[in-house]
This record gives C-alpha cells, structure tokens and sequence, in this order.
C-alpha cells in the first residue's frame, strides 16, 4: 500500500503537511466524495490501479463520520486496474452507484458499476460494459431526456470514446451505445456549454497525441466531426474548465503530463472567447509531469486560483545525486489582478499524485455555483397562494431561494415566466413569505435555486410546503 494525502484547508488557503490525514491506497489513480450510505456524511473512494502490484484489487472506500477517516472504518469493491472512478445516481432510486474505468483483460468489464442501494453494494448488483476505459468515467445528461449517460473513452487507436444511453433504469447496454466519429484513442473527457448556445459539448482529450478536440453540440445531444474543433493539448490527460479570469466565458487548463519524454512541462491554459479557444489566449505555466488540476478561490481573496497537480520531477544530469523522483511538489498559483504569476506559488507536497478527481466546481454548464431543482407540477383549482415555506441547512454564506410559475393548465406551465414576490426576476428570500399567485391560474411549479459562496459549500433542501387557502 502507498499513501494519499488529505490536505485540509483554512480561510487562508493554508495547506501544510502539519494539518493532513494521510490514507493508504494502492496506487490509486482517481478519487471520489460523495455520501455513499446516507448518513449525512462524505465518504471518500479510491480507484486503486495497483500499476506494480496485482491489478485485480480492491478498490477502498473510507467511510466518513464524526472521528473523520481511517483504515479501521474502509471496505472494498473489486475491480481490475481501476483509473477511474465517478459517482452519480444513474437508475434514479436515491442512491448513489459507482462507476469504475478498469484497464481490464475481460473485454466485457472495461466499465464496472456497483449498484448503490439500502443494503450497500454487492457484487450480485453490478454492470459490466465493454472499453478499457481510461480516466476519470464522466457522467451528463447529453441528449436532455432526464437521464444520465456515460461517456467512455479507449486510448486504443482503433476504438472510439461511445455514449451509453441512460434510461432512468439499470439498462445501460451496447445495444444503447453510439459511437463518436473521429473519437479513436480519447483518453480523457470533460462536459460544459463552451460557446453558451445551451447544449452541453464534449471536450476529448488524447494524451499519447499532441492535440485534442472539442465536440460542440447541439439540441438532439449529437457530436460529429463537422462541429469540432482541434486544439493542441501536448500530452494531456484530463482538462479543468472553468471561469477563471471571470469575463463570461469558460476556460480550459491542460496539465501536460511530459513533452518528449521531459516531465519538466509547461501547462497550459486556453482563455475563452466568443470565438472559441486558441493559441492567442494562451497561458503556460511550468509543472512536474502535470497529472491534474482544479480551479477554486482557496484563500478567499476573490480572485480564482489554481492547482496544478505534479506526478514526478526530472532529475539533472548536470549535477550529482539529482535524479528523476515522484516526490515532487504540486503548486497552488495564486490568482491576482494580474493573473497568475510562477513567483506567486504555493507548494504541496505530494507523491506520484495521478489525475484529480474529475469533477469541477460549479455547475456542469457553466461553471456557476448555482444549482437549480424544478418540482413536479402541482394542482391547486380554485384557491389563491397564502405562503411558501422551506427547511433548509445554508452554511458558510450558501444561500437558497425559490421562484414560482403558474398557468390555468399543466402544458401551460412550459411557457409561464418564473416569478417571486416582486414579479419577474425577482425571489422568494425568507421562509414564511406570502405565496402570490394570479387570479386564474390553477396549476403551479416551484424552482428551487441552490447557491454557493465558493463551489464547495452548498445548501441542504429538505422540505418545501406550498399553502393555499
């Protein structure tokens, strides 16, 4: 076993091995948080790829709690030579499932997902699809029916990245699969709006090729080679997209894991514009073997940061006992007025750190940290609004609020403006506040708008009482 670091931040941005918790792992590759067992508490997962050991192994689970994470509260599922590893509720039950990408031998297991359920996982409850997958499973709702697809990728130069079709089922299968043209040996895969016209598009990454590709997309949820653009990329394995220099529109960091066989490397950030990505908005920044990165305001000083995530440092032929070594340090560039500059760092120690977790900040679109949750619709005939309440956790600044909308039938609510106290634009702040509601409308939908003050901290929704009288 090796060990992976838990570094815990402050209202500072202070990281230092004095305040970590360290967790063994097998080589892992990828992570990911989420609330497993719904018990109001972050559980923590490895995608352990055993790269010098046994590659079939357990993949560890770290139960979170009140006494934090350690060895004596972790189970496993096993997998083959794990890369990755995303969490999401695929088959709508309340239950997160676990995605794993597997460097498989098995061509039918490539892609393994544990069932989440009220007994846990259990290897009864499991789904085997066909790709060595490779990086971080990413996991969108590509053709806007409700439902989550996948996205898995080959860096094989013969097989291209597929979307499995989600139905809101368990039924994710090669007979619910298409292929992207022109997609063969993508080791890497990120979703956003990139050119804001509404539909998500698909960012393939191919880290054994010097470029890359964006996939724009469009309202049926299809990617063709006649909507793509080529950017180059270097050797890079997984993007981060996100507003950094906060101008509207979205940007893309490449970390670049070598260029021709040197792990000294420049990274690169691409600033986005109405025209897209390109070299004449382009940012390099030096990293050791660049494996990840994530963008976030981690001192609180309003301006975005990055960390760009390091595998191992070159060593120097020119000088005795300097050798090529993975304990090596990722950086945090602090953000400023004047953007990000190589003597405004702050380094982290870390061990042959592999990729990130794969998921950014911020909402899938477009990286605001704002979510919304559109209810059912609700019947309420003849009577008139009396009030809307909510019961809702909002720490560390998080805030939640609530829009209506009404119509005199169901359909009509498709087109009715969403409105709070004030009319349009404006929103329900308090609990308790008066509900208005037009005279001949019958048929009502509340939006509940989920904010957060860094990306990180959100509120907690657990109940909403629309009164009528």
């Amino acid at each position: 076993e090796s060990l992976s670091y838990i570094y815990w931040g402050n209202a500072k941005g202070e990281f230092s091995v004095k305040h970590r918790t360290e967790l063994p792992a097998v080589e892992p590759y990828n992570w990911a948080a989420g609330d497993l067992n719904n018990d109001g508490y972050v559980d923590l997962i490895f995608a352990n790829m055993a790269e010098v050991g046994r590659h079939n192994t357990e993949n560890f689970i770290y139960w979170g709690g009140k006494e934090g994470f350690s060895k004596a509260r972790r189970t496993a599922l096993v997998g083959d030579a794990c890369k990755g590893v995303s969490l999401a509720d695929l088959d709508r039950d309340g239950y997160l499932d676990v995605v794993f990408y597997c460097q498989n031998p098995n061509p039918k297991t490539g892609v393994l997902i544990y069932w989440g359920g009220k007994e846990g996982f259990v290897t009864t409850e499991r789904t085997g699809l066909p790709n060595d997958g490779d990086g971080t499973p990413t996991i969108a709702d590509l053709n806007y029916d409700g439902n989550l697809d996948l996205v898995v990728h080959s860096k094989r130069a013969d097989r291209p990245a597929v979307i499995y079709w989600g139905d809101g089922t368990r039924n994710y299968s090669v007979f619910r699969r298409t292929a992207i043209p022109g997609s063969e040996g993508a080791t890497g895969s990120e979703v956003a709006d990139l050119n804001r016209d509404g539909y998500l598009d698909l960012i393939l990454t191919r880290r054994l090729k010097p470029t890359s590709f964006i996939y724009y997309g469009d309202a049926r949820g299809t990617f063709s080679v006649d909507r793509r653009q080529e950017f180059v990329s270097v050797e890079t394995q997984g993007v981060t997209v996100a507003d950094i220099d906060k101008d509207g529109w979205l940007d893309v960091v490449c970390p670049v894991y070598k260029y021709k066989g040197n792990r000294a490397t420049l990274s690169r950030i691409y600033f986005g514009g109405p025209d897209g990505i390109s070299n004449k908005s382009l940012l390099l920044l030096p990293t050791n073997g660049g494996t990840g990165s994530q963008v976030a305001d981690y001192n609180h000083d309003g301006y975005n940061d990055l960390l760009l995530i390091s595998h191992r440092s070159d060593g120097d032929p020119n000088k005795i006992g300097s050798l090529s070594e993975h304990e090596t340090d990722s950086l945090i560039y602090w953000g400023g007025k004047d953007g990000f500059r190589t003597d405004r760092t702050l380094k982290i120690p870390t061990r042959g750190a592999h990729f990130d977790n794969g998921v950014d900040l911020g909402n899938i679109y477009d990286r605001k940290f704002r979510f919304d949750y559109e209810s059912v619709a609700y019947e309420y005939g003849d009577r008139s609004g009396d009030r809307i309440d909510w019961r809702a956790e909002t720490p560390f600044g998080s805030k939640v609020s609530f829009q209506v909308r009404t119509a005199s039938t169901k359909n009509g609510l498709a087109s009715a403006k969403w409105t709070g106290p004030g009319g349009e634009g404006t929103y329900y702040e308090e609990a308790g506040s008066r509900l208005m509601t037009p005279a001949g409308s019958t048929w009502i939908q509340y939006r509940a708008v989920l904010e957060s003050p860094d990306g990180a901290d959100f509120p907690v929704l657990s109940e909403v009482v629309l009164s009528f009288r």
